[in-house]
């Protein structure tokens, strides 16, 4: 929730001098919070699915756990974003 805010003002610093356009920035960003979305919840349902005893299809369960971490990290770059103070995201 706090990730946009904090980073705004080195955003609008670096685009305001044409380093990087908005595009780049948030393909970039998207691309990292993928791979980083993706390794933790192949790591926890790993543990869990083994720990557990789960029987079900693992691919399927990866599935929906891993699309339902990006609709939760969606929301939360939707409140981030939508506030300019840290502390009201939170």
């Amino acid at each position: 929730l706090t990730a946009f805010p904090e980073e705004r003002p080195v955003f609008l610093r670096e685009y305001s001098t044409n380093h990087y356009a908005v595009f780049s920035y948030f393909c970039s960003k998207l691309v990292m919070e993928l791979a980083t979305s993706a390794t933790q919840v192949t790591i926890s349902l790993l543990l869990v699915y083994f720990l557990v005893g789960l029987e079900a299809n693992f691919g399927i369960l990866w599935a929906g756990c891993y699309l339902m971490s990006l609709s939760a990290q969606a929301l939360g770059v939707l409140v981030g974003s939508s506030v300019s103070d840290a502390s009201m995201a939170i």
